[in-house]
């Protein structure tokens, strides 16, 4: 009698009576503090909201674009009102993002409380506040997500109040204006009240929710839709059926676990299972009211993550991890009564021992157990690894997070103390941008439609540019992001603290504003290579040799070399044939005055970078003697690298009958396709391309002249995400023309191919290339 007193004294006045409640928010608003403190935000979105709220405490809000506008408006606007009183985009962005998740948390103890037990109020309470690292990591994030997720569960807070219809309609209604899911509340609330036959109340929702809706759309048509369905359909690709739908929504469901356990099997797992046993208990065990709710919030959840499973498959929504923050508080609420059944049902089979020493010693040891299972789910959540069963501290969840940007932080350095007054700078990503911290001093430009387009840097006096992973993702430019030389970006830095094998990667390029416009043809010494004197290298036993040039074309290239221990001999190689063989003198003195001249023809394989093979295969000498530790010291000095001529490949490519090219990936066959290659001379051809297949897992058979050349499995690909497989063949061809042959899986199948496919088509070819090597 007196529990049920006590619970309805804290349900009149909960949050304020509630001592255990208040110190869990205290400690857990330092933890937040703290989390903010040593944890940057992950995503790069985050910054790109920074950065612009930086630019508009000077311009204004309408003064410039700002990144999100249209898309999260009432978000961006608040970021923007916060940045001018604090006068910084990242602490008012902190701020609003702590205010936004301190009061979730108040919001769902509050309703768990009131629907549920007090218990499972503070479970939930202290799982989003101590041990949900994955949801952390996004919430106090500067996104919009987290504004959304307060707004999202005072929706759900309003419903349990019994507040007016048209309050919670007009709650959505501006929920509408930070993110769209909102709109996956309307049907929520309107079928909770249909299914208690509040007529009213569903009229007022319906006709609020229409307008608002329609608004969204009618005065933001780009932010709503537009811009995000032509993005992900460029990127996924269409979709494929109801098989792919089924892997997104099983992909979504771990992606809403991922909030509480993180990167954590075992905590996933936990919390899998738990839930699963609240739901059975509350099958089993009927306590009306309970039940319903418990219902009532895991409808929620169904709903919205369905409904982001379809958007995704409708390609309209990239349904990435940080977009699940907002449901996150509901799935708390779940394992919260989920813990709270288990402990009922556990108290109600002690006390049938009716033994009360038990009854009272399991009592005395709840806090302490809450405790340990407090810190428990934190140390299995922060060790965890996503690659891995075992916990560990480094390269554990809590350790990659802190780490995340330590490659940024250093190319953000490295740009602040390299960029002079005046000069312009180009960012791939906004935290190379944020960590550089360049304000006014220098201009940032945005990158131009053609990324090799020379004039524009020199026109804007644009002095580096920080490329990444992105960039040749979409741009396919794949010979930058190699730590080398291309054409007339010059190679500067490529920080890496060891674990780049999550997040996008940075690579500072300087523009060599000497390069000229119209350079045809430029080389540049890559891996194994030590620049030292103007004009002249060290290198290695092995090294590379760039040539750059904008069309296929055979290009001379001169050079001097001596060797450093002993007479060597040095090879070229391009593609693993023998372009030369070179026999080196030992040097005598400071100059290449006892160097071997030489001079070999290498082929250029179109627009961008062919590397040559440079090899010293001899033994290095025992007396040598060397500064470096490792097993391939220098062992050549070379000097005077450059192109003495050049001429056309002799080669002529014809595509011929069988061709098809339906979507922008490349060209497609049927069955067959042949293409006539003509040279001048017999010689040696390289074919190189992407290939994949739709749906079918296929066989494609290169024939040359009649006779077959290359065989190779393609594997089926549904999404087209990736490119399945490369293929290089080197092909012996004869003087005048050669047919070459394409067969897609000689036989019946390929042609049968629609009736699986909708399409009569079977293989793509990609980044096709043939060069003459010899």
């Amino acid at each position: 009698m007196t529990e049920i007193k006590n619970e309805t004294a804290l349900k009149k006045n909960s949050i304020l009576r509630d001592r255990v409640f208040l110190l869990i928010l205290f400690l857990g608003i330092i933890f937040k503090i703290a989390f903010i403190m040593y944890v940057p935000d992950a995503p790069e979105d985050a910054f790109n909201y920074v950065n612009y709220a930086d630019k508009a405490i000077r311009d204004g809000y309408w003064g410039h674009s700002f990144f999100g506008r249209e898309a999260h408006f009432l978000f961006t606007f608040l970021l923007y009102i916060l940045a001018l009183i604090f006068r910084s985009g990242y602490l008012g962005g902190k701020i609003l993002s702590l205010a936004s998740t301190t009061i979730t948390i108040v919001l769902v103890y509050d309703i768990a409380i009131k629907r549920i037990s007090r218990r499972c109020g503070l479970y939930a309470a202290a799982l989003l506040s101590f041990t949900s690292l994955g949801w952390l990591t996004n919430a106090l994030a500067v996104l919009s997500e987290p504004l959304f997720m307060c707004l999202s569960v005072l929706t759900m807070w309003l419903y349990v109040e019994k507040k007016p219809s048209w309050l919670i309609a007009i709650v959505i209604a501006v929920s509408l204006w930070v993110r769209l899911e909102a709109g996956f509340f309307y049907p929520v609330i309107f079928l909770f009240y249909a299914s208690t036959r509040k007529w009213r109340d569903m009229v007022i929702l319906t006709v609020i929710g229409t307008i608002s809706v329609a608004a969204r759309y009618i005065l933001i048509p780009s932010g709503t839709m537009g811009w995000a369905s032509k993005v992900l359909s460029e990127r996924f690709g269409k979709n494929y059926g109801m098989a792919e739908l089924g892997a997104i929504l099983l992909k979504n469901i771990n992606l809403l676990v991922y909030q509480l356990g993180a990167d954590s099997a075992y905590l996933c797992w936990m919390y899998k299972i738990i839930f699963g046993i609240g739901f059975v208990l509350c099958l089993c065990f009927r306590q009306k009211s309970r039940d319903i709710f418990f219902f009532k919030v895991l409808f929620v959840l169904a709903i919205n993550v369905l409904g982001l499973s379809i958007m995704k498959y409708k390609r309209v929504h990239p349904s990435a991890e940080r977009h699940y923050v907002y449901l996150a508080p509901f799935f708390a609420i779940l394992i919260g009564a989920s813990f709270d059944g288990i402990e009922n049902f556990l108290g109600s089979a002690a006390a049938r021992f009716e033994k009360k020493s038990i009854i009272r010693f399991l009592g005395y040891m709840r806090i302490p157990a809450y405790c340990a299972c407090i810190v428990l789910f934190f140390l299995l959540g922060a060790f965890s690894n996503q690659n891995s069963w075992r916990l560990q501290t480094r390269y554990g969840f809590l350790w990659k997070h802190v780490h995340f940007h330590d490659m940024h932080k250093i190319a953000g350095k490295w740009i602040q103390e390299h960029i002079k007054p005046g000069e312009g700078i180009i960012f791939s990503l906004p935290t190379d941008q944020y960590y550089s911290k360049i304000k006014e001093k220098n201009s940032i430009y945005v990158w131009s439609a053609d990324r090799l387009d020379y004039n524009y840097y020199i026109k804007n006096n644009i002095r580096y540019v920080v490329w990444s992973d992105i960039q040749s993702d979409y741009y396919r430019i794949r010979a930058l992001g190699r730590d080398r030389d291309f054409l007339f970006f010059k190679f500067r830095l490529a920080p890496d603290n060891g674990h780049h094998w999550y997040g996008w990667r940075s690579v500072i390029y300087e523009i060599d504003h000497d390069f000229g416009a119209n350079s045809p043809i430029a080389i540049g010494c890559g891996n194994g290579f030590l620049p030292r004197e103007s004009g002249k290298y060290l290198m290695n036993t092995v090294a590379h040799l760039n040539v750059f040039s904008e069309k296929r074309q055979r290009v001379k290239i001169f050079f001097q070399a001596e060797a450093l221990d002993a007479p060597r001999t040095l090879l070229v190689k391009q593609r693993g044939i023998k372009l030369g063989e070179f026999s080196l003198p030992m040097r005598m003195g400071a100059e290449l005055d006892n160097a071997t001249s030489g001079t070999f023809w290498v082929q250029s394989e179109g627009e961008g970078v062919a590397t040559i093979l440079l090899e010293s295969p001899e033994p290095i000498a025992a007396s040598f003697k060397t500064d470096r530790k490792d097993d391939n010291p220098f062992v050549i000095f070379m000097g005077d690298v450059r192109v003495e001529e050049s001429e056309p490949p002799h080669l002529v490519q014809v595509h011929g009958e069988g061709w098809y090219a339906p979507e922008t990936w490349g060209r497609w066959i049927k069955d067959k396709a042949s293409m006539e290659i003509h040279t001048k001379g017999a010689g040696q051809v390289l074919l190189r391309a992407n290939v994949k297949s739709y749906k079918i897992d296929r066989t494609l058979q290169v024939n040359l002249n009649g006779v077959k050349v290359g065989e190779y499995f393609i594997g089926k690909d549904y999404s087209f995400d990736n490119n399945n497989l490369t293929i290089e063949l080197m092909l012996e061809t004869k003087d005048g023309a050669n047919i070459l042959e394409f067969i897609a899986e000689p036989g019946a199948r390929a042609s049968k191919s629609f009736e699986e496919t909708r399409r009569n088509l079977t293989i793509a070819f990609n980044d096709f290339i043939l060069v003459r090597l010899r």
